[in-house]
């Protein structure tokens, strides 16, 4: 079982199991690819936050949203990543969306950088 720094992990598998379902209509595959891309600035307002995910440019979209929900990996070469990831078959955010999945089950080896300051907890 992955350690945290804060979160829950069983709801965190209950989102991406209900993120899949959703996924398995077409147009909802759709809005939905089309809402991971979307993102807002937060500046600084989420600086030192345990765990949404914010880009080196300071916008967060769904995903590190839900992730702020969810929590972080504590250790391990994923510590501060959300638990949730969206896989892609080429490359993380191009290619053919694959689907919802656990970040420590996620094929990709490099996670979007962040400025969640948990990265520090690190092994």
């Amino acid at each position: 079982m992955t350690e945290i720094i804060f979160g829950d992990e069983q709801f965190a598998d209950e989102l991406i199991r209900r993120l899949n379902k959703l996924c398995e209509d077409k147009a909802a595959r759709a809005a939905v690819i089309a809402l991971l891309d979307a993102k807002v600035d937060v500046g600084t307002s989420l600086d030192g936050h345990p765990s949404c995910q914010v880009s080196m440019d300071s916008r967060m979209g769904p995903l590190g949203m839900l992730n702020g929900l969810t929590g972080v990996v504590a250790r391990g070469r994923r510590a501060g990543d959300g638990l949730i990831c969206a896989s892609y078959k080429n490359s993380i955010c191009a290619g053919d969306f694959m689907g919802f999945f656990r970040t420590d089950d996620c094929e990709d080896t490099e996670a979007l950088p962040t400025q969640n300051p948990s990265k520090e907890y690190d092994e």
